[in-house]
């Protein structure tokens, strides 16, 4: 005796494939959010480095000249008065700290452009003690 096998095609509905395309939309937008975030704190860190540079060519300078300058990157031949980041993402400059004179301390300024600029921490900075500042969010959270 034959049996027979019954094969039954299933159609998926039209709410079952709504709720795969919702949790796909909101995985891609954890995704993308978590993404956006890593990529201005990547930014950021660029700024840090670039002001910790500066700060130690001020320090460099100030051993051979006995005061500090306003270029924000004195030793070298092109200096000027204000420059960005490699990726343009911040604009350096150097301005006289509270103390009212160049020849004592500094502040290097890093204040962010364009897309940094939605970055919680649009403005960080390191002055001559070592200190360091943020405006937009705590100190520990931006310098990290």
């Amino acid at each position: 005796m034959a049996t027979v096998i019954s094969l039954k095609r299933r159609a998926y509905s039209l709410i079952e494939l709504l709720i795969v395309v919702l949790i796909i939309a909101i995985l891609s937008q954890l995704a993308l959010s978590s993404y956006r975030v890593l990529h201005l704190k990547t930014g950021r860190s660029e700024a840090i480095a670039a002001l910790m540079n500066a700060a130690w060519e001020q320090q460099k300078f100030f051993a051979s000249f006995n005061r500090y300058s306003l270029n924000v990157f004195p030793l070298n031949p092109n200096a000027q008065l204000s420059t960005v980041t490699a990726t343009g993402l911040y604009k350096l400059e150097v301005q006289v700290c509270d103390q009212g004179s160049i020849s004592y301390c500094f502040e290097v300024i890093a204040e962010a452009q364009g897309a940094q600029a939605q970055d919680k921490c649009t403005r960080l900075s390191i002055d001559s003690y070592g200190r360091r500042r943020s405006l937009g969010d705590k100190v520990e959270n931006c310098w990290r």
